[in-house]
């Protein structure tokens, strides 16, 4: 079965269709494009036949910044993806690709925390830094009050468009301080995630990026976050902002046996999914002008769920932004008994 592409209009058609227990049709949609100010640029691309490579929603957006995205007029493309959950293998126990079917990309991480409590020279509390770069590729803080030898969870802070780990860090530490976390915040290889950058218009349709050197990096970054400090492997979680939220959303599906949780603040994307189970956490904003609310509402939170996926949506009222409120219910759900 394939993803199909929807308008925002068809969305809730969608959705409709979904709650009766009805199959979506196979259509055909126009590729949306509009600048924040509603104009749509001449001779907009089309897609044709729908492709099966996940749900796509995206235009760029916000980098750290805690508003409605960073400076300058991005397209929005208000693109659906609301059918096919055979081929998205979900969070959820979903069965075997169909004979034929592509390999699906490896977006598996391999880093685990190590067994025994490491004890090493480069632990902020033996050397009195807090915040520290790992691996060449991200930024590691750790909470007040850290001690060598004490498990702590993790979590893994995915930046959104045109930010880094070092601006995440700096917005969530007073966060880990408060909770007791060590973050773990890498940057991508380019302006954003491997996932977004890639993605391209193909035969088939329109589809999210497949993984590349972005996956590798935070591999490296985990495993010497875990050969270096003593985390709590019951307690990792990774959470992301707008374009980072699309990349959590897909990391965390694809590696459930690592992370307890995703926690995905305005996604816009989502790819294939495996068959696993697994808590997600998304909120979204209604009036968000950057990543649409309506693809998030309409199709990605619905097939998270046919899935098997134990889903919080927590939709509110405001734009794309990420404020200390949404930043807290997030953690406080992840890090809940």
């Amino acid at each position: 079965m394939n993803i199909q592409f929807f308008s925002r209009r068809a969305a809730k058609g969608v959705r409709r269709r979904a709650e009766a227990g009805k199959r979506a049709p196979r259509r055909r949609f126009r590729l949306q494009t509009a600048s924040h100010d509603g104009a749509a640029p001449p001779g907009g691309p089309s897609i044709g036949r729908a492709g099966s490579r996940g749900a796509l929603a995206h235009g760029g957006s916000g980098g750290n910044a805690p508003g409605a995205g960073s400076p300058g007029r991005r397209r929005v493309v208000h693109v659906l993806a609301a059918a096919g959950l055979a081929m998205l293998g979900g969070l959820g126990g979903l069965g075997a690709a169909p004979a034929g079917a592509e390999t699906p990309p490896v977006w598996r991480l391999e880093a685990r925390p190590q067994a025994a409590a490491p004890v090493s020279g480069v632990d902020a509390a033996q050397d009195g830094r807090r915040q520290m770069r790992i691996a060449g590729v991200a930024t590691l803080y750790t909470p007040s009050g850290y001690r060598a030898g004490e498990r702590y969870p993790l979590v893994l802070l995915l930046h959104g468009a045109g930010g880094d780990g070092r601006g995440m860090v700096a917005r969530f530490r007073s966060y880990a301080d408060d909770r007791g976390l060590v973050l773990l915040a890498p940057d991508s290889k380019g302006r954003s995630w491997d996932l977004i950058t890639g993605a391209r218009r193909t035969p088939q349709g329109f589809r999210p990026g497949d993984p590349g050197e972005d996956v590798a990096r935070i591999d490296r970054a985990l495993a010497e976050t875990f050969a270096t400090h003593a985390i709590d492997p019951e307690r990792i979680g990774v959470l992301g902002i707008s374009d980072g939220a699309s990349y959590a959303l897909t990391l965390g599906a694809h590696n459930t046996e690592l992370f307890s949780a995703a926690m995905a603040l305005s996604p816009g994307m989502v790819s294939e999914l495996p068959a696993a189970t697994g808590r997600i956490y998304v909120a979204h904003g209604r009036r968000d002008r950057v990543l649409d609310y309506s693809v998030t509402e309409s199709a990605i939170v619905p097939m998270l769920r046919e899935a098997g996926f134990a889903v919080t949506f927590a939709p509110f009222q405001g734009g794309h932004e990420w404020s200390k409120a949404l930043i807290d219910a997030a953690l406080d759900w992840w890090l809940a008994p």
